[in-house]
């Protein structure tokens, strides 16, 4: 075990040591394997619904057809602000139920992550039931994280938003992080970039939005599993104060493969607005 523990320790710092090298839109080997995945779409279509149209020459259009002022407003997040999304399983398309996120407090602010209708079958992936409340020191920047599949406490906060919200803007941090029943303390390096901008359709409606890309590598909290990455993208809308789309995916290493090129794949998923609450708090 001591043996695995130093093997672990070489991988994160040579993660370390490729983060702080990269350029903000630099390339990662697993994130190109994970993108050429058949079947996985991580920056496009998604079930059906279009993704955007093609950039004009000139300045990015808004939704109205005139020029769209950036950088975009940024977030005010309100109490009783209340998200609903579909979530897809992006390996298969399949649909896997519906997400709400409410805004319960605002000091601290305090968004209840919650599954409201789950959709049994072979799209199902893992994720948890009950519901979570997610804190953040600002919008949106995040103290404790349960969007994954697992619930991260960040010290200190992550932030989920570039420094400012308009294209060619990005930020790279590191963090550490804890979670429930471990004494532990992990490590989280991230780069954020906004890659442009993008009319999004989802069930919702139409949206402006800034696309923002989010490259993470972490200490695995999880046993046998060493070097894991992920890679999530959101879609900021000022319209709603938050995401219309997001979309993440990752890899690792472990037993079988740390001396393999070959990489374990994570769960692909995508979350879809279907509809939105202003707030009035």
């Amino acid at each position: 075990m001591a043996e695995r523990r130093q093997g672990d320790a070489r991988l994160t710092s040579g993660r370390r040591a490729v983060l702080a090298r990269l350029g903000p839109l630099a390339t990662v080997p697993a994130a190109s394997a994970i993108l050429s995945t058949p079947g996985l779409l991580l920056l496009g279509t998604v079930g059906g619904c279009a993704s955007g149209s093609s950039r004009p020459a000139g300045p990015p259009l808004s939704v109205s057809g005139k020029p769209l002022a950036l950088p975009l407003a940024a977030p005010r997040p309100r109490t009783g602000e209340l998200w609903v999304f579909r979530e897809i399983n992006n390996y298969n398309h399949m649909p896997l139920g519906d997400l709400e996120l409410e805004v319960r407090s605002n000091a601290p602010l305090t968004v209840e992550h919650r599954r409201v209708r789950r959709i049994g079958g072979a799209g199902q992936i893992s994720g948890h039931v009950e519901p979570r409340a997610m804190t953040f020191s600002n919008a949106w920047s995040v103290n404790v994280d349960s969007s994954f599949d697992d619930e991260y406490r960040f010290s200190p906060a992550v932030p989920l938003l570039p420094p400012k919200l308009e294209p060619g803007s990005w930020s790279k941090t590191s963090h550490r992080f804890t979670v429930a029943g471990s004494s532990s303390v992990y490590g989280w390096w991230q780069r954020l970039t906004a890659t442009g901008t993008e009319i999004v359709t989802t069930p919702a409606g139409q949206f402006d939005t800034l696309v923002i890309r989010r490259q993470i590598w972490f200490d695995s909290p999880q046993p046998f599993r060493y070097d894991r990455w992920r890679e999530e993208v959101r879609w900021y809308a000022p319209a709603v104060n938050g995401w219309v789309r997001r979309q993440w995916t990752g890899s690792y290493l472990d037993e079988g493969t740390i001396e393999k090129v070959d990489r374990r794949l994570e769960d692909a998923l995508t979350q879809e607005l279907r509809s939105y609450t202003a707030g009035t708090g």
